[in-house]
């Protein structure tokens, strides 16, 4: 699948999009995000949506997504203490900030051009809320991409 939801650190899941996505794989993605919104062990979470390797988003899965985030807005508010964008073009992350100007997120965001921008900022969302990023989630996204490292 073309986009992958990582839960395997949380407060902070980690959705990676990889290259060109097909309506029906982006169906299924936003199935696995209503999942993990309702799920009995849903709590605050941090969203890192990491799109370094992300094709261009169809205006049909642009059109699914907002839909899906005005209809789960109130679980979203209650649940997502930040979403943090990892976008490296900086003419695309301009693009998406005047969107969010114009259509705010239910959540905090930031628009950054980095992973480890994305994670800093979302150190601080976490810390308001008394939750922190763990250990592993740096090692094996950053520091070691692949590696398997519990912590």
């Amino acid at each position: 699948m073309p986009i992958v939801v990582e839960e395997e650190y949380l407060p902070v899941i980690r959705i990676q999009h990889l290259g060109a996505t097909t309506d029906e794989d982006f169906a299924r993605y936003l199935t696995t995000l209503h999942a993990s919104l309702y799920s009995p062990r849903a709590g605050k979470r941090l969203l890192v949506i990491d799109a370094t390797e992300c094709a261009p988003t169809p205006a049909t899965q642009r059109r699914l997504q907002a839909q899906w985030m005005k209809e789960h807005a109130d679980r979203i508010r209650r649940y997502t203490v930040g979403v943090a964008f990892v976008i490296p073009s900086g003419l695309i992350r301009g693009m998406l900030t005047a969107i969010f100007w114009i259509q705010p997120l239910p959540s905090p965001h930031e628009v950054c051009a980095t992973l480890e921008q994305a994670l800093a900022w979302g150190d601080g969302q976490l810390a308001a809320h008394g939750l922190k990023i763990p250990p592993g989630a740096r090692v094996n996204w950053i520091t070691r991409p692949g590696m398997t490292v519990t912590g």
